[in-house]
């Protein structure tokens, strides 16, 4: 009896198949050092980026002489013209369209994520991808806001600018300044437009924010080569912005302001005229603010003229009250019945709409200024100290 032959052929077949698995195992194991490796070079850009968006800004801060001549004159009105060219042609707020993607971008990335968790798919490699990469979107971001328009925050103050006395003032002085604005606001309360309940209102917003930009335009002191200021822009999902505390933003990637057309217009076209300023390349709130109340006073029209003024006497008046509460019961006392309805409809109108989200937001707002060397959102305030002193330097003339 002859014994079995060995299947030479089957040995083979299997033995090429190990052989195959082997490579194949190898190739993967090749292909993820690859990718790691890959992935290093964006990580070292990514920091490297980063870096660059935060130092070079401090640097530039100590020399604002410097920063004023070659960015905020120089580069800046080039670089706006350039990113703003389209978004000022078309009516539609680019930088709504902008944030909405980044918010759906956002939530879709949530959503693989859980996904891939829950089909345990999800690997520790896929992570460190991930953040490589959103390091890597946020030092280009970093960047492109500074270059775009975050330089500004770092250059010559506007009282120098404008040659303005800013020191400590006494109470009296400052009581001086709020009886004189509110007289300012009593009158114009008597030219402007009112809706059916009594309240200041305009019916058709567009028109009013198109003149605002025009008395932007228009102010010398701080546009003195007359460049166009494009008109702010109403953002359709202004609820939005109210629900979060927003009354206007100004988006330097597309030099395009935008206001929150839902709030009362007693501010609406002072919130637009701080944008426009913003657009012109003055960066820290309580210069914006203050340019604001320039800007609307140089205007012929008395709507403009009188959200302007009430912008400069709720500020001037709050830091009253906090100085000396009995002047400040006296300032209230001489308010027009009328005035006093417009303030409290606003006032009324933002304390129902606030919310953990208002509060939020308003973190990261402070957040996001004192990053750019400002102390907060209390800069906002400190624009009484550029009203006081403009107001001594009008009055000595």
């Amino acid at each position: 009896m002859t014994p079995p032959r060995k299947d030479k052929t089957k040995n083979e077949s299997e033995k090429k198949a190990r052989t195959r698995k082997k490579q194949n195992n190898n190739l993967q194991s090749t292909a993820k050092e690859e990718k790691g490796i890959r992935l290093l070079p964006i990580l070292l850009w990514s920091c490297a980026l980063l870096a660059v968006g935060i130092i070079v800004p401090r640097v530039l801060s100590l020399f604002p002489e410097f920063t004023n001549f070659f960015y905020t004159e120089g580069m800046y009105p080039v670089i706006r013209l350039l990113v703003g060219y389209i978004p000022s042609c078309v009516r539609v707020c680019i930088t709504e369209i902008f944030v909405c993607i980044i918010v759906v971008a956002f939530f879709v990335c949530i959503i693989v994520f859980v996904l891939k968790l829950i089909n345990r798919s999800f690997r520790i490699k896929m992570l460190f991808s991930f953040l490589c990469v959103l390091l890597l979107l946020s030092s280009l971001l970093l960047n492109t806001f500074n270059i775009t328009g975050g330089i500004n925050y770092h250059t010559v103050p506007l009282a120098e600018k404008l040659q303005l006395n800013v020191k400590s003032r006494t109470p009296t002085q400052l009581y001086g300044l709020c009886v004189w604005l509110r007289g300012e606001a009593n009158s114009l309360r008597k030219k402007v437009y009112t809706d059916a309940d009594g309240i200041f209102g305009v019916d058709n917003k567009d028109l009013y924010l198109s003149l605002t930009a025009e008395a932007v335009q228009n102010t010398q002191e701080l546009n003195p080569k007359g460049y166009t200021v494009p008109s702010a822009k109403q953002v359709y999902f202004s609820k939005v912005m109210t629900a979060m505390g927003i009354q206007g933003i100004n988006m330097p990637f597309f030099a395009e302001s935008c206001v929150n057309s839902d709030q009362p217009c007693l501010l609406l076209f002072a919130s637009a005229a701080h944008e426009n300023a913003h657009y012109l390349g003055i960066a820290r709130e309580d210069e914006a603010n203050f340019a604001a109340y320039l800007c609307c006073m140089n205007s012929d029209n008395p709507n403009i003229r009188y959200s302007g003024t009430v912008l400069a006497l709720l500020y001037a008046s709050s830091r009253l009250a906090q100085t000396d509460r009995g002047l400040y019961t006296e300032l209230l006392n001489g308010y027009s019945v009328a005035l006093a309805a417009d303030i409290q409809n606003y006032n009324e109108y933002w304390d129902k709409n606030e919310n953990v989200i208002t509060k939020l937001s308003s973190a990261v707002n402070d957040a996001y200024l004192k990053y750019n060397g400002t102390n907060g959102e209390a800069s906002y305030g400190e624009m009484v100290d550029l009203l006081l002193a403009h107001y001594e330097k009008t009055n000595k003339k």
